[in-house]
Order: C-alpha cells, then sequence, then structure tokens
C-alpha cells in the first residue's frame, strides 16, 4: 500500500473514531430553572408548553405579556391564568393579578417561595428549603430518592393516589397563615449577595439574620410601603394534595386516619376562592417543566393540578412579571449556522457543499502527470542579428559610426587571432609587417589599406557610400585570410 492511501486511511478512521466518541458521549444538561418557553434543558418549558397545547381541550397557550396588559386585553380575560416561577415577588403587579381572579378568572400560582404580602393578602405561606440542583444531577435515576405525593379522593378523581416524584424537587409545602397566628410567620430579614433587603422563611441558610430590634423596623417600614390588599374573609383553604406516608386510610369516608411519622402532612396543592375566581397555590414548580412531565408518572400530577381550576376555559401561561427568574431572561442562542442548520432545505444545502468539497479533495490530492516538454536545438541568430543591427546603420545613413564600429570589430579580431595590436603607433611597421606574412599580403598594399581605414574611422574627411564599402569589404579581405 502506496503512503497517500495510508495517509488518506488514517484520516477516514480518525473522522470514525470522533463521530463515534461524539455520539456516545454523555450529553452535559444545564440545571439551572429558566421554566423558558424555549429552553429545552431539564427545567425549561419547551416540552411542557407542546404536551400542553396537544393535551388541554380548552386550548392552551403562552404569553409574554404582563399581568396589567393581560387584565385590559379583551380577548384573554376569559381565560385561566398559569403562573410557574421559584419565587412570587410580592410588587404592583400583585394588585393587578388579584384584581383579575376577583372579576372571575381563575389562577395557578406554582411557586417554592411567596412574599409577605401574597402570604398576608391570600392567607398563606410556604415552608421548606430551596432545590439543590447538586443534589439532583449526583444520583442516577434508580438512586433518586422518592417523595409521597396523595392526592385526596374528589369526585373527579375518587380514590386514593399517589405519585413519586424526586424528594428534593418538591420539598417546599403549604400552610396557611392567619393574623392571630403570628408565630406561624416570622418574618427574617436577610442581605443577598448584592445587598438588597429581602423577606425569607425561618431556616433560609443561605441569608444572614439580623438583630431583631432591626428586623422588626424593616418589616414595620416595608409593610408601610408596600401594604397588603384586603383580605378575603373568611379564609378557607381546601388541600388537594400532601407530601408524606399514609398508614391508614378510610375508602368508605375518603379520610385519611393515621400518617407515618407525621403528625400533620404537608401540603403542596391547596385552592380558595378569591372574589368571583379561584386561586390554587403549588409548591412544586420544578415538576412543570421539560423533567417533569418525563420523570415517572408526573403528567397525571400536572393534569390534576390544572383540572382544579378547569371550568372550560383555556389556559394561559404568564411569563413576564416581577420575579420571574429566567422565564424572561432566558435566550436562546442563535448564529447563522443554527438557523440554516433548522431549515431542513439549506440543511441540505450545507450537506451536499461539504461532500462536494471533500470529493474535490480527495481526487485533485491526487498526483498529476505534467507532460515532458519537447526542447529544440538552439538556433544562431547572431549572423541574423549582425545583418539587422547593420542594416539600420546603413538606412539611417550614419557611414561614420558604422565604419568606427566595424573598425573596432577588425582590431579586436585581429589582436584575438594574432595578438597584433594595430592600434599601437610605436610598433605599426612591425605590427604591418606581421599582419603581411600572416596573410601573405603585400606589406606596402597592407599598410596603405590600414592607414587609410583609420584616417577615414577618425572623421577626418567626409566618408561615402562608396568608400564606406570599400573599406569594409577591404577588412573582411584581411580576417578571411587568417581561416
Amino acid at each position: 500500500m502506496k503512503g497517500r492511501n495510508i495517509y488518506f486511511l488514517g484520516i477516514a478512521i480518525l473522522v470514525v473514531v470522533v463521530v463515534l466518541m461524539q455520539f456516545h458521549s454523555v450529553r452535559k444538561f444545564n440545571w439551572k430553572p429558566t421554566f423558558a418557553t424555549k429552553d429545552k434543558e431539564p427545567f425549561g418549558c419547551c416540552l411542557f408548553d407542546s404536551l400542553m397545547r396537544k393535551s388541554i381541550p380548552s386550548g392552551y397557550d403562552v404569553t409574554d405579556k404582563t399581568f396589567y396588559q393581560i387584565k385590559n386585553d379583551s380577548t384573554l380575560k376569559n381565560s385561566n391564568l398559569l403562573v410557574v416561577t421559584e419565587r412570587l415577588v410580592a410588587d404592583d403587579e400583585m394588585t393587578d393579578l388579584l384584581e383579575m381572579v376577583d372579576s372571575g378568572m381563575n389562577v395557578t400560582l406554582v411557586a417554592m417561595a411567596v412574599e409577605y404580602h401574597w402570604m398576608a393578602t391570600l392567607g398563606f405561606q410556604i415552608y421548606g428549603p430551596y432545590f439543590s440542583v447538586d443534589e439532583l444531577v449526583n444520583y442516577t435515576d434508580d438512586e433518586i430518592p422518592k417523595g409521597n405525593i396523595n392526592w385526596m379522593p374528589t369526585k373527579q378523581y375518587p380514590g386514593l393516589r399517589t405519585f413519586n416524584p424526586p424528594e428534593m424537587v418538591m420539598l417546599p409545602y403549604f400552610s396557611i397563615y392567619t393574623p392571630d397566628e403570628s408565630e406561624d410567620f416570622e418574618a427574617v430579614v436577610g442581605t443577598s449577595d448584592d445587598d438588597t433587603e429581602t423577606y425569607f422563611d425561618e431556616g433560609d441558610s443561605d441569608y444572614e439574620e439580623l438583630p431583631e430590634e432591626v428586623a422588626e423596623d424593616i418589616v414595620t417600614e416595608v409593610e408601610a410601603n408596600v401594604p397588603p390588599l384586603p383580605r378575603k374573609e373568611p379564609v378557607e383553604w381546601t388541600y388537594h394534595a400532601y407530601n408524606g406516608t399514609i398508614e391508614e386510610y378510610d375508602e368508605t369516608t375518603n379520610e385519611i386516619t393515621q400518617w407515618d411519622r407525621l403528625d400533620e402532612p404537608e401540603v403542596v396543592v391547596a385552592s380558595r376562592s378569591y372574589g368571583k375566581g379561584k386561586v390554587v397555590v403549588c409548591t412544586t414548580p420544578l415538576l412543570f417543566t421539560n423533567f417533569g412531565v418525563l420523570y415517572g408518572d408526573n403528567v397525571d400530577y400536572l393534569m390534576r393540578v390544572l383540572s382544579i381550576m378547569d371550568n372550560g376555559k383555556p389556559i394561559l401561561r404568564a411569563t413576564n412579571f416581577e420575579g420571574a427568574m429566567g422565564n424572561y431572561e432566558y435566550q436562546e442562542a442563535q448564529s447563522p449556522l443554527k438557523f440554516f442548520l433548522s431549515q431542513s432545505p439549506l440543511k441540505w444545502a450545507i450537506y451536499l457543499t461539504l461532500a462536494t468539497i471533500l470529493i474535490f479533495m480527495i481526487f485533485t490530492a491526487k498526483r498529476r502527470q505534467r507532460a515532458i516538454p519537447v526542447y529544440e536545438k538552439p538556433v544562431n541568430r547572431q549572423v541574423e542579428f549582425a545583418k539587422l543591427i547593420g542594416t539600420l546603420y546603413f538606412q539611417k545613413g550614419d557611414h561614420l559610426d558604422l565604419l568606427q564600429k566595424k573598425y573596432k570589430f577588425f582590431a579586436e579580431t585581429v589582436r584575438r587571432l594574432t595578438g597584433i595590436d594595430i592600434d599601437d603607433d610605436t610598433e605599426r611597421s612591425e605590427n604591418v609587417q606581421q599582419l603581411a606574412s600572416l596573410t601573405g599580403m603585400d606589406k606596402a598594399e597592407m599598410e596603405r589599406s590600414l592607414k587609410a581605414i583609420r584616417h577615414y574611422a577618425s572623421g577626418a574627411e567626409k566618408l561615402t557610400e562608396q568608400i564606406l564599402h570599400i573599406y569594409i569589404d577591404k577588412m573582411d579581405e584581411i580576417l578571411s585570410k587568417f581561416d
């Protein structure tokens, strides 16, 4: 096998090995919760939203409009609203949202944590630490600890139903908050990395607790600036799902008589009426994601949560609100190549172009046999050149210049052939004698001819064409005697 073939074979094997390694390599996922509709990572909502669009008969859509825009959009008023985020932030948007609920819209709030004014207005709070990505990614599917979400029997879903999502995903749980039970809600004021003051539940280890007198002053100031909305009394919450293990259950009365190791079960889904509408609170937002719909039988759990506000109206998921985390911050990476690859015709055009270039490189890499040129024997053109130059001088009519060049050529040729310098006046007689002897010419004639040639070559007398021919022929005659 030639070296060239070995080279191509090595490249082909290397390409195959790289492709196989990429094909079998484990994909690295980004586990940051974004809840973005274009995010295909585990805690995005691309697959979740697509599944909901195909599964909910009344209709499902995602909007980037704010609560204020939704409230004033007459085409969206006849909808149920779904809000999925890590933390619900209390600000002016809460007023817009609850005004929609008060006017008859049903809203499902799915969050791990809420700020004070949500709890003070609706009468609930959420306990529990935040989700830890590091814990989840270090487990395999078989090793992930499973939780126990027990769905209470209803007319729509008779019989007890237990779901087992990953334990660390649904840690937060729901509790009712009433003004006369202030010990159930103790606001802890902390300083975050950007030195902003925020409210968190007790036990949030990521924030440093401040002295009690400082915390009370800050709580009073914020409560004065952002007062909660009027409470809709009485506060009556309906519990739908609990986190815990059921020890005893009475199917005739649909009541749980004993929980295992829990005095009070941890509520993860609850609902209440607010004005003409209904508010549903769910503490497992990470199940409303791509990961959630693919893990176990969580789809059934998600459908049950959404069915609580079911009144035949389409569901609208809002993604543009304060504290929406990655919902509106997420931007899908775009590049010209990614756009081309997303379009089937353009993608195949790129593939065919690359294949054509590869084939061209393979075939042009071969060494081409160059034709051997045929070289002819060089032709001596010196005589022709001399004749050409002489003709030019003759046509010009410069007889003196032509005679001078001829004489220089004549003297140089004599010197080269005989070693005699005919321009040396000191030894002129001896030189003439030697030339006469070498050429066989008469000495007197030789001396007379050389003297005449030098005379006319010096320009001492006008040179005619006839005299030019005579002395050029004379020099040719002398040179011919040396052959």
